[in-house]
């Protein structure tokens, strides 16, 4: 099963720009120091390097998130008007924390709320980047990534 996050955009969206960002959210919500993160686009099912990262309504790319030294991974897609989160890879708390992130980032960047029509990550059908990084955010002392995203619990909400 997929975990799937939407959110409306009204215009393109160059990457690169907004992987600090995602690493910080990330980092956030962990409440610990997590590696670079870093996208690739999807050529013929394998992940490549960037070599336009703007994507748009007109893009027919896949573009794939990961953190550094991990095998979890976001992928993200232009469908209609709405920009999709895709979390199908590893299917693990760290894979689901880094799709929060790069949602937030992004629904935050387009001034829209995020659509979560399974309720993996609460009640509601829409919620907000702030919303959901409050409810998500961990407090405490993690000695990792990893250890800290297994706090998450997401997994018992499948």
């Amino acid at each position: 099963m997929s975990i799937d996050l939407a959110i409306r955009y009204k215009h393109a969206i160059r990457l690169s720009p907004l992987l600090p960002k995602i690493r910080k959210t990330l980092s956030d919500i962990l409440a610990v120091d997590v590696p670079k993160i870093f996208v690739k686009t999807l050529v013929d099912g394998s992940p490549q390097d960037v070599i336009t990262d703007v994507l748009s309504e007109e893009s027919e790319s896949f573009y794939q998130f990961s953190i550094e030294g991990e095998p979890e991974t976001v992928c993200v897609n232009w469908v209609d008007e709405h920009v999709n989160i895709s979390m199908t890879s590893q299917r693990t708390n760290l894979e689901y924390a880094l799709g929060a992130a790069v949602a937030i980032v992004l629904a935050a960047d387009a001034k829209e709320n995020i659509e979560d029509d399974w309720h993996f990550f609460g009640r509601e059908d829409f919620v907000s980047p702030e919303t959901l990084l409050t409810s998500l955010r961990l407090s405490g002392n993690y000695s990792n990534h990893r250890e800290a995203a297994e706090q998450l619990k997401l997994e018992e909400r499948l």
